[in-house]
């Protein structure tokens, strides 16, 4: 939510009853509770950067974590299915009768069917796993950045005004240069016109 300020004169001096005989000083006061504002945010903003920082380490440990834990079940899996398939292949005669009739060279055929299928799944495992991770992190990082933005539009509009309020004029200060500058100007008009009644000098 960005704050705005209306600036007029009037209302501001009607906001603060002592400072309504200069409009100045009254935008002064404003401008110094607006500063408390940005300095506010500021801290805000600062907090909130230090807090993503902290979220980012963590969710970045979960996801190493979980991406360890999947390789050691994906390991373990495979060393078990790996033995389950030599499980099928009988040994001694029976192994040499397997091997006569074809049954051995079928059952390695479907091994290796087995085999690739386990590592196809292991893959879309890993790439699940890293296409989640991701959604999560880029999730992350946009909450981050749109509370950044929210964040640097507000102190950019509370420094605008603030710039604005410090350049209210003082009525005091203006009513103190033009009463500076009338004596200068009724000095000026007497000896023109002094001059113009003595009229141009005589020879003798």
């Amino acid at each position: 939510m960005t704050a705005r300020y209306l600036l007029d004169t009037n209302i501001i001096s009607a906001g603060f009853g002592d400072g309504a005989g200069d409009p100045a000083q009254a935008a002064q006061r404003v401008a110094q509770r607006l500063e408390a504002l940005k300095a506010e945010q500021e801290a805000k903003a600062r907090t909130a950067r230090e807090a993503f920082a902290k979220a980012k380490t963590a969710i970045l440990s979960q996801h190493h974590k979980e991406s360890a834990d999947l390789t050691q079940r994906q390991a373990l899996r495979e060393r078990q299915e790996k033995k389950e398939r030599q499980a099928k292949f009988r040994r001694g005669l029976m192994g040499l009768i397997d091997r006569l009739t074809g049954r051995r060279k079928r059952i390695e055929k479907e091994n290796t069917i087995a085999a690739e299928r386990a590592l196809m799944r292991d893959h879309e495992e890993r790439t699940d796993l890293a296409r989640k991770q991701e959604t999560v992190r880029k999730r992350m990082q946009a909450e981050a950045s749109a509370l950044e933005a929210e964040h640097r539009e507000i102190a950019r509009a509370l420094g605008k005004d603030i710039s604005r309020l410090n350049g209210v004029p003082s009525p005091t200060k203006d009513h103190a240069r033009a009463a500076s500058k009338e004596p200068q100007a009724n000095n000026e008009r007497p000896a023109k016109e002094h001059k113009a009644r003595d009229g141009p000098k005589q020879e003798r």
